[in-house]
């Protein structure tokens, strides 16, 4: 089991009550990966989802294109909470990194549980890919207006 102080100050669990905490660290584990290896590579099936604790992961293309780079207390995976389709990216340890793993139907059958945890977790994640989306609108309208002027 995970100690709850490792993921408390995490998005994923903003707004839950420390019990709310503690179930959602029960169902985790930590997993290290080592610098250059996979934590999950595009086209897999997404069964989980992962907590950064410690160290610096790549998100990139299988061609090796960067398209983000992240770090402790970040989240990579949670499509797989929401969908079970494959994998949009790979993630590569740019270092050793530590990850909370979280299994998307363990998450899941928590969330049908308690559904005040459900609907803060939902509504969290919920929150960071709409982020996600709009900045990935603003470097599109970026490139589209590069585009017209060249």
């Amino acid at each position: 089991m995970l100690d709850p102080q490792a993921i408390q100050s995490n998005y994923l669990v903003y707004g839950l009550a420390g019990d709310q905490l503690q179930s959602i660290a029960e169902i985790a584990f930590q997993r290290e990966v080592a610098s250059g290896e996979a934590l999950c590579l595009q086209g897999e099936v997404g069964r989980e989802m992962f907590i950064v604790l410690e160290g610096r992961l790549s998100v990139q293309t299988p061609e090796g294109e960067r398209l983000a780079e992240i770090g402790p207390n970040s989240v990579v995976g949670e499509m797989a909470l929401i969908d079970t389709r494959p994998r949009s990216a790979s993630v590569i340890a740019l270092e050793t990194v530590h990850v909370a793993a979280i299994s998307s139907a363990d998450l899941r059958e928590l969330m049908a549980t308690d559904g005040n945890l459900g609907f803060l977790v939902l509504c969290n994640i919920t929150r960071v890919l709409s982020e996600r989306l709009r900045h990935a609108d603003a470097r599109l309208d970026a490139l589209m207006s590069a585009a017209i002027k060249a």
